[in-house]
């Protein structure tokens, strides 16, 4: 897939846990399909 140079948005979320004031473990998703999607980065198939 060739560049378009369009912004792109996508939400997601970061889960941390913090112990005596430090990161020890760190976790997270992003929902990227609706964005590819649109892009034209995936393709559905039936």
């Amino acid at each position: 897939m060739r560049p378009t140079g369009k912004a792109m948005a996508f939400t997601g979320v970061n889960v941390d846990k913090v112990v005596a004031g430090k990161i020890v473990e760190h976790g997270g998703a992003a929902n990227l399909l609706g964005p590819l999607l649109a892009a034209g980065a995936l393709a559905v198939q039936a």
